[in-house]
């Protein structure tokens, strides 16, 4: 909660895969990209197989996409996305 008060106003939002083609899975993490500290982070899970807590169904290279979406909407939430004065982002996913 500490990061989110003293946000820089630089927000940084990648992804990481469990596996380099058609991955089950991935998680979504928002930095500030000045203090490097968490601000919001996200599990994606591919519904299939035995797979709990799924929530996705979609190619996996538009994960990083789905998990942005609800990483804005929890820094919406906190009153952070307000204070974004730029978005850091490696364009590596297709949207």
């Amino acid at each position: 909660m500490l990061s989110r008060k003293s946000f820089s106003g630089y927000l940084s939002i990648d992804a990481r895969w469990t596996h380099r083609r058609n991955s089950p899975s991935c998680t979504v993490t928002a930095l500030d990209a000045v203090t490097k500290r968490v601000l919001a982070c996200v599990n994606i899970n591919h519904i299939g197989g035995n797979r709990q807590h799924a929530q996705y169904s979609g190619a996996s290279n538009n994960m990083e996409s789905a998990g942005t979406r609800i990483i804005l909407k929890q820094l919406k939430k906190y009153n952070i996305l307000k204070d974004v004065k730029e978005i850091i982002k490696d364009r590596d996913n297709k949207s």
